[in-house]
């Protein structure tokens, strides 16, 4: 029984045909240009490149734009690795810059920095004053500032 469904099987393409007439001219598509958050330059040309970043000068920062935002960096990313949080090299509680200290809720009970908030870009970034956001936002926070 299975030896003769296996043959029938086969043998349908053969029975029933391939019939190329019944088959439809294919048109090329005419290609549509792909475009990125760089702008409207297509892939394959190369823009501008963006201007340096430029932070505020040193006491200066920006507002935030809701309640509890972490603070904006008025400086530019300093390396963090496992091993060695150069943030805390100013920001660190023994720290002998006039800088604000890490908050307390990132230290443990025994005064040192609290692994889960080791690597400070997953919530602080730069605060370059010449970039223009890459997406538009016209975030609100209700109630804020108020």
């Amino acid at each position: 029984m299975r030896i003769l469904s296996l043959a029938a099987l086969m043998l349908t393409p053969l029975l029933v045909g391939c019939n190329q007439s019944d088959a439809k001219e294919v048109k090329p598509v005419k290609a549509t240009p792909i475009y990125s958050l760089r702008g409207d330059v297509a892939l394959k040309a190369t823009p501008d490149p963006a201007p340096f970043a430029t932070y505020p000068s040193k006491g200066h920062t920006l507002p935030r734009a809701f309640q509890n935002q972490p603070p904006l960096m008025p400086h530019n990313l300093y390396p963090i690795t496992a091993k060695r949080n150069s943030c805390q090299s100013c920001h660190g509680r023994k720290a002998k810059a006039d800088v604000p200290v890490t908050h307390p809720s990132h230290h443990l009970d025994d005064g040192s920095l609290n692994p889960a908030y080791n690597f400070c870009t997953q919530c602080h970034v730069p605060q370059a004053d010449n970039r223009s956001p890459i997406v538009a936002n016209d975030f609100v926070a209700p109630g804020y500032p108020d």
